[in-house]
């Protein structure tokens, strides 16, 4: 939503109190195709978040890394 109002990433990380890296990195990872143009698309975002969800855990019983 901070994106879309135009915020800056760095403005955006020190409100959330992340790293604008974080920030950064999710913005581009949930970009979409819109009109042309890259934007983020929160409706990608929530769809691959429940994708990654919803796969094959392997189980760890256990053990200490």
């Amino acid at each position: 939503m901070l994106n879309a109002q135009g915020e800056g990433v760095h403005e955006i990380a020190r409100r959330l109190g992340r790293d604008s890296s974080t920030v950064l990195r999710k913005l581009r990872r949930n970009e979409a195709t819109r009109g042309g143009q890259l934007s983020y698309r929160a409706s990608i975002a929530q769809w691959e978040a429940e994708l990654m969800a919803r796969r094959p855990k392997t189980p760890n019983h256990g053990a200490v890394r």
